[in-house]
């Protein structure tokens, strides 16, 4: 989770044109006075929150859909609006700008890259402690480790953070960058399974669990190993 860093951030309402103001400290205790949270609630009116995720929606991002079907948000004086984003970087340099929103899920790898290029914002939350960003490949083609990458034909999304994470896996590795054939491709699986490319990018538990679940042999070694040995 990101949001922009400053002492008060600007919070648009949905009609546009009404802008409220948020403390950090004030959205802090609010989320710490849970037991008095619904007693606040009451009391007075709900503060709106326009809530940027970075993808669109997925099993990513269940936890927010699920606090605001079962009203944990409202519990918590809290009316929040989620808002489909158009990924990572996009996100954190959206929050950044501060002109539309303040806060936002994001990747660490995209809010570090925005922190090294001056982007006002930080890390409020982490809702995964590794990131699950891997690599997936049909189970056929016996990619079980990063030095199985050599020769091989990696599809990647322009423009996506998990380039960068790609390439910081290949480093960190001391792989050649040069010995695989990085192919540009589109955020599905259309170009693995149709045997363009012999590994794709992709958060662990969308695309790689979603063709797991309809019996395709995908393979899991690769997707621990590679995970373990990125940066």
């Amino acid at each position: 989770m990101v949001w922009r860093s400053r002492r008060e951030v600007t919070v648009l309402e949905l009609d546009g044109m009404t802008v409220s103001r948020l403390s950090r400290r004030s959205l802090l205790a609010t989320a710490a006075a849970a037991p008095l949270a619904p007693a606040l609630a009451r009391a007075q009116s709900l503060q709106h929150v326009d809530l940027l995720i970075d993808w669109k929606p997925a099993p990513t991002y269940a936890g927010f859909f699920i606090a605001r079907e079962t009203g944990a948000f409202e519990r918590r004086g809290l009316d929040v609006r989620i808002v489909e984003g158009r990924g990572a970087s996009v996100a954190a340099e959206m929050v950044g700008v501060g002109k539309e929103y303040w806060i936002s899920s994001s990747s660490a790898a995209a809010t570090a890259i925005g922190r090294s290029k001056g982007l006002p914002i930080r890390s409020l939350a982490v809702y995964y402690r590794r990131t699950p960003t891997v690599l997936y490949s049909r189970a056929e083609d016996r990619i079980d480790a990063p030095r199985d990458l050599v020769g091989k034909r990696v599809g990647l999304v322009p423009g996506s953070v998990t380039v960068d994470e790609f390439r910081a896996l290949l480093a960190a590795n001391r792989i050649d960058r040069s010995k695989i054939k990085e192919v540009a491709v589109e955020w599905d699986s259309k170009a693995l399974l149709d045997g363009k490319v012999d590994a794709l990018i992709d958060y662990e538990e969308i695309a790689p669990a979603e063709l797991i679940a309809e019996g395709r042999k995908i393979a899991g070694a690769a997707l621990r190993r590679l995970r373990r040995a990125h940066l």
